[in-house]
């Protein structure tokens, strides 16, 4: 399954940008295609493995440091910002090509989009938990914020599994 070696797939993508050799990190890259996975999902997989970087290397910003100016006089809050601003920017740049193109998303696609979507929202929801945070249950019996995340990235094998059995649609 195509996502199943995601994260040494995020580790070979970050070695082949850092090093822009083209060594055996970037063929192995260029090979994706060959497992069934699309141009398009690659770019994606690219986008949130980035993001996912960007996040973790600034987790740890304090509030009270967001006041902090630079020598352009702008805080740190706002240069922040500009991250959300400039890709809901190029979201929309995104989908006017798209719009422009003809390349419109089936429903089946949209719906994909939309879990993608709710996917990133849970793990946006994790951003600065402590492991700590992540074992608690808030109630005995109740579920830890752990458990229910792990619960998650168990169910979608399942689901492809569901999908791909009891409907024959191919696995690619």
């Amino acid at each position: 399954m195509p996502w199943s070696n995601s994260v040494t797939t995020g580790q070979r993508w970050r070695t082949c940008m850092a090093t822009r050799a083209g060594g055996s990190a970037c063929s192995e890259l260029s090979q994706w295609r060959w497992i069934g996975v699309s141009k398009a999902i690659e770019l994606a997989k690219q986008l949130i493995t980035q993001r996912i970087d960007t996040v973790s290397a600034l987790t740890d910003v304090r509030s009270e440091d967001l006041n902090q100016k630079n020598q352009d006089g702008r805080t740190m809050r706002s240069v922040v910002r500009v991250m959300h601003d400039h890709e809901m920017s190029h979201l929309v740049h995104v989908q006017k090509t798209r719009q422009a193109l003809g390349a419109l998303p089936t429903e089946a696609q949209m719906i994909l989009a939309q879990a993608l979507q709710a996917r990133a929202a849970l793990a946006a929801a994790l951003v600065g938990l402590s492991d700590d945070d992540l074992e608690r249950q808030p109630e005995d019996g109740q579920w830890s914020i752990r458990e229910i995340v792990e619960h998650m990235i168990r169910y979608d094998p399942v689901l492809v599994e569901r999908v791909t059995t009891q409907f024959g649609v191919p696995n690619s």
